[in-house]
């Protein structure tokens, strides 16, 4: 009787198999769409199958053993356009295994086709599928935005919440995937103008993807995620960034709440980091330099430029001071006095001409002539050619710097 059963059932996905061929053959020629790169490993041979052993196939995707589940996955992921096919037809499988096995091989080539099969099987009644579905469109990411967005405009009710959170998710990856880029090319990454523009280009849509990751305690990129809802400008993200902050008494430094009130600051929320500020100041926990990091942060120069002038008036002339004066100064298009305070960095030993090269907050003075003529005196070994170049093919990092009180009058932005 099992043996009865089986056969019954490979004919009958042979059945349903023929005819989604059928339609395939008769569909109007479409474009052809981008091969997608095949995993590293992956055997690139291609296969040929009968119907028979293709319907075989399918009917693997639900097997009780994972070896064979896995081996059927494989070998559909391999015959392209005839293995989409079959694993669209699987999505019509009563087992749930071979219905997410399907959403994994279509997820491999996101043709619009499979795209819209993906989402349809957000509506699926099984949550493990929906699971499934949701993390094909994860892998996806930018490809299954469009659809996904276009789906969401005429949802309603259940089906508009999935259709949300897989939209979500697919701005995660993007969002994780840049995070990850500047992690590799800008180790120890701190901060600076446009850091964040990958992200911040998607526009408030990312909004709720940042939140997640920045009120994520255990996220290795959350201080980076409030930064960039500073960035992005977004007021929807006020409320959460203000519980960042909190109502503590700041008896220790808190860096989750001193990046949050950095960027409500930009927000236009200028009293939490009053707040934090200020009590920095009367427990000893930074100096005017420290602060005045905190005010370039959150793009406030004109109060960084008071703190570091007043440093700089008490008796802590260092070379890195001017240098970060300079730069606060350059931010608020006051190239005279920034170039003058830039010399003066240099005739007190500030030698790191690779960041006078990159640092974007000085790239309004890099076509100046006194700034090439300042780089050919004290640097005569380096390259300018690069100075001429568009400001937006640079990248750069503002180092993070120790502030303790202890360390205060040796810590520069730039430590030479």
């Amino acid at each position: 009787m099992a043996e009865m059963a089986r056969k019954q059932k490979i004919s009958a996905t042979l059945t349903v198999l023929t005819l989604f061929l059928i339609v395939a053959a008769s569909a109007p020629a479409q474009p052809p769409q981008p091969a997608e790169p095949q995993p590293a490993g992956e055997n690139k041979e291609k296969i040929t199958v009968s119907e028979r052993e293709l319907a075989e196939l399918v009917e693997k995707l639900s097997s009780d053993f994972f070896y064979e589940r896995e081996s059927a996955k494989k070998k559909l992921s391999q015959l392209g356009e005839v293995g989409q096919e079959a694993a669209k037809s699987a999505l019509h499988s009563e087992d749930f295994r071979c219905r997410q096995a399907a959403l994994e091989i279509l997820a491999l080539s996101p043709t619009r086709e499979n795209v819209d099969a993906v989402i349809s099987a957000l509506r699926d009644s099984e949550i493990s599928v929906r699971c499934a579905a949701r993390s094909a469109i994860a892998k996806i990411g930018l490809a299954a935005l469009e659809q996904l967005q276009q789906a969401l405009k005429s949802a309603e009710g259940k089906e508009k919440e999935l259709l949300q959170l897989a939209v979500n998710d697919a701005y995660r990856k993007i969002v994780v995937s840049a995070f990850n880029e500047l992690a590799t090319s800008l180790p120890g990454m701190g901060q600076f103008p446009g850091q964040y523009e990958k992200i911040t280009k998607l526009g408030k849509a990312v909004t709720p993807v940042l939140v997640a990751i920045a009120t994520d305690q255990s996220h290795p990129y959350r201080v980076h995620a409030i930064h960039a809802l500073g960035e992005l400008g977004d007021k929807d993200a006020i409320p959460a960034l203000k519980k960042m902050v909190g109502t503590e008494e700041f008896s220790v430094r808190e860096f989750v709440a001193e990046a949050a009130a950095c960027a409500l600051y930009k927000l236009g929320e200028k009293e939490p980091l009053e707040k934090i500020t200020k009590a920095y100041r009367e427990r000893g926990h930074l100096g005017n330099s420290g602060l005045a990091l905190l005010y370039d942060r959150a793009g406030a120069y004109d109060k960084a430029e008071a703190l570091i002038k007043q440093d700089i008036a008490s008796g802590s002339p260092e070379a890195g001071k001017h240098f970060n004066l300079a730069c606060v100064l350059s931010m608020q298009n006051k190239k005279e006095e920034a170039l003058s305070e830039l010399q003066t960095a240099l005739e007190k030993g500030y030698q790191n001409a690779e960041w006078l090269k990159t640092d974007r907050e000085i790239d309004s003075l890099r076509k100046e002539p006194q700034f090439k003529d300042l780089m050919k005196k004290y640097f005569p070994q380096t390259d300018l050619s690069e100075l001429t170049k568009d400001e937006g093919d640079k990248a750069q990092k503002k180092e993070e710097k120790d502030t303790t009180p202890e360390k205060e009058k040796s810590t520069e932005k730039e430590n030479k």
